[in-house]
């Protein structure tokens, strides 16, 4: 399989990074509690951060809203994975989850406030692009993606929206996913150290919770692709 990001991503966005981590050979299933708990947790003090009116003046929520409007829209509301999580957890709404690696990154995308994907491995069809909409993309029978938005596909279908956040529920993890391919957007001021303590904690809590074996790996614009 091979993951790249289109050139033209860079053009708004050039110093965005993608950190992916493959999980293989893991129990989904078990530590389910315990997660759902350190989440839990996570819930609790994003309500103590956070209320509606100041979700999108965050430091680290800001700068996704400024690259939206590079695009000469205006910025809309929870466009990110991660705003729309903080955005549920104020509304009282349930963001746990009935499989463990969901209630991980859960938690981390609260915890440090970075957007986040999940995938499993074995509905994705072949390659992963990351790329620009031109506004003429379908994600469904009815929806089209809006021009200059982030998305994702593979050879035979659109998984995912980075912007106006929404995620196809056919590549979603299920208790019973084996390999996941889970990816972190960071753009500044999360600095690399940052971003290397993140990581460091995701293939932590993923291998102690989960089993099986964890690798990671970067796309940047001074690296568009590889072939895991």
């Amino acid at each position: 399989m091979k993951i790249a990001i289109d050139k033209n991503v860079f053009n708004s966005h050039p110093k965005l990074r993608l950190v992916f981590i493959l999980a293989e050979d893991i129990n989904n299933k078990v530590n389910l509690k315990q997660t759902q708990h350190l989440l839990n947790e996570s819930v609790k003090l994003t309500k103590l951060i956070f209320h509606k009116d100041t979700i999108k003046n965050h430091d680290l929520i800001q700068p996704w809203e400024v690259a939206k409007e590079d695009f000469g829209k205006k910025a809309k509301h929870y466009h990110t994975s991660v705003e729309k999580l903080i955005q549920n957890v104020l509304k009282g709404k349930k963001v746990t989850s009935n499989d463990t690696i969901s209630n991980i990154m859960s938690y981390l995308s609260l915890r440090h406030i970075v957007p986040f994907g999940a995938d499993d491995i074995h509905k994705i069809h072949n390659n992963i692009t990351f790329k620009i909409a031109s506004g003429k993309e379908r994600k469904g029978i009815l929806k089209t993606l809006k021009q200059g938005e982030i998305y994702y596909q593979d050879d035979s279908q659109i998984l995912g929206t980075k912007f106006d956040f929404w995620k196809s529920s056919k590549s979603s993890l299920t208790p019973h996913t084996a390999h996941a391919l889970i990816h972190f957007e960071f753009l500044p001021p999360i600095t690399k150290e940052k971003e290397q303590q993140i990581l460091a904690e995701a293939k932590m809590l993923i291998k102690s919770s989960c089993g099986g074996s964890v690798k990671s790996f970067v796309l940047s614009k001074a690296k568009k692709e590889i072939e895991i």
